[in-house]
């Protein structure tokens, strides 16, 4: 299974609609390849596997919400159920060498037939040298057995994380089994044994079915989970395989076995004077802050008063871009985008600053925005650059980042609150790659070069930009390693097929 691949393949079929609909077509392609990897192709031959017709980018509005998982159900592009069962499974091993209780049918689905004993070793990551975070010693991780507390979970400096390596399933809580380590590469957390929600814990729970072993995420750059579930001959499908490239097969609500999307992706636009990021300085303004519950943390006040900042300075970027797309003669929907986007960015900064106040920032707030020297853009490739670079490269690098907080944050308030700006992020993603696809469906040979030299200079950029240390994913922040894999990742697989595109 290769679903971390799958999820950013199918982000970047939606980067490629909101693409042709500036360039006025339709429809989807499976033949982007990105070179030196091995691309999953689509499994069906229509010219338009969205259920959709018009040229709405979000390829998500008419279908519904998986109730299990938080994907789409994909009723259009899945073939039907190969039958019969799992005989003859080859044992999976796991980092050890050792048989793990999971098999590979035939066909190429994954079943568990065995519980076996997992090794608890918990994985090589730096004990927690910072206060501030859910735990500070391994003392304070009780949730489970075999609590331990690290740095960050590994990655950075920062707040600090519990894991909980398990040995049985008895380790896990109830609706759980335990994974052992390297069994099912590609899931969060593979590097170490682990609990995941499951309705069956071995074949013989599930009758004359099988426990079957699907890994699923919710979107681009979030973890990827295992959900283990009773699979029967009325399924629609067994394993990705038997669905669109884009797609995972995962049981619904019902326990039926279906092919699913995840969401597509889509943190505000910078607003820069002169090549340099402009920000309005910190003041002691309870009328930004959205309420949230929080503790004392000086790291995690400054980061979200950073970030506020960052989302108070791109209303005005997002207006900018509204009068500069109405001096190109833009289409009104382009315009209205925008104005759209620079009010989803004054809420976007009330939540961070209200984080920011949550825990302990005492000016969490703007003050005046100095606006000296900000002008209009009235040039052609000024206007192309800005937009290859502050919109489609970075918008759709930090929509990955802010939806991997919001999926990795522990508690309700902040997931929910994250999750809101991932939301309208991913459609301000959209929104810069329908504005490049109206640009470019004018554009001669000369400009379509000058856009590949700007896309090559914003990649090499942004990959070349410092990541931050701090790595608290419980607090919905993504950093160190993390963040640099997820970068390359999404420019690798998402942002250069989508490029080419224009091409």
């Amino acid at each position: 299974m290769t679903p971390s691949r799958i999820s950013l393949d199918w982000f970047r079929s939606t980067l490629v609609l909101a693409l042709s609909a500036g360039l006025g077509c339709t429809g989807k392609t499976s033949d982007d390849t990105t070179p030196g990897t091995t691309d999953v192709t689509d499994a069906d031959t229509d010219t338009d596997t969205d259920s959709d017709t018009d040229t709405d980018t979000d390829s998500d509005t008419d279908v519904d919400v998986h109730s299990a998982t938080g994907a789409h159900s994909s009723t259009a592009s899945h073939s039907s159920a190969p039958t019969g069962g799992c005989v003859g499974g080859t044992p999976i091993l796991d980092s050890r060498g050792v048989a793990s209780g999971l098999v590979t049918c035939p066909d190429g689905s994954v079943n568990r037939s065995t519980q076996e004993t997992c090794d608890p070793t918990p994985p090589a990551y730096p004990a927690c040298s910072l206060a501030g975070g859910v735990c500070e010693v391994d003392a304070d991780c009780v949730a489970q057995p075999n609590g331990k507390c690290f740095d960050n979970v590994g990655y950075g400096r920062g707040a600090c994380g519990c894991v909980y390596p398990c040995s049985t399933d008895a380790d896990c809580g109830g609706g759980q089994v335990c994974v052992c380590g390297g069994a099912l590469t590609g899931a969060t957390g593979d590097d170490y044994s682990h609990c995941a929600p499951a309705g069956c814990a071995v074949d013989a729970d599930c009758g004359p079915g099988e426990c079957g072993v699907a890994q699923t995420t919710i979107g681009v750059g979030c973890p990827i989970t295992e959900v283990f579930a009773c699979r029967t001959g009325s399924d629609l499908c067994r394993q990705e395989a038997d669905c669109s490239a884009y797609d995972f097969c995962t049981p619904d609500a019902g326990g039926t076995w279906e092919c699913t999307s995840p969401p597509p992706l889509a943190c505000g636009r910078p607003m820069e004077v002169e090549g340099a990021l402009r920000l309005a300085p910190p003041a002691a303004r309870p009328d930004w802050q959205e309420p949230a519950p929080g503790y004392p943390s000086a790291v995690l006040a400054a980061w979200w008063s950073r970030i506020g900042a960052m989302e108070h300075a791109s209303v005005a970027s997002f207006n900018r871009v509204a009068l500069e797309l109405l001096q190109l003669g833009a289409p009104p929907e382009l315009v209205a985008g925008c104005q759209q986007a620079a009010l989803d960015e004054v809420r976007h900064a009330r939540i961070c600053w209200g984080l920011a106040a949550a825990h302990g920032a005492t000016d969490a707030g703007p003050g005046p925005l100095d606006l000296s020297g900000f002008t209009l853009r009235t040039e052609r490739r000024e206007l192309l650059e800005a937009l290859i670079s502050e919109a489609c490269v970075n918008e759709t690098l930090s929509a990955a980042e802010v939806r991997a907080g919001a999926t990795a944050a522990t508690t309700p308030h902040l997931r929910d609150q994250l999750g809101s700006i991932a939301t309208d992020e991913e459609s301000h993603a959209a929104l810069a790659w329908r504005t490049l696809g109206w640009m470019s469906s004018t554009s001669d040979e000369a400009e379509r070069t000058f856009v590949a030299t700007c896309f090559e200079r914003a990649f090499a950029h942004a990959l070349a930009a410092p990541v931050p240390d701090l790595h608290a994913p419980e607090h919905g922040i993504v950093g160190g390693v993390e963040l640099a894999a997820l970068r390359q990742a999404v420019v690798d697989r998402v942002l250069r097929p989508a490029a080419a595109r224009l091409g």
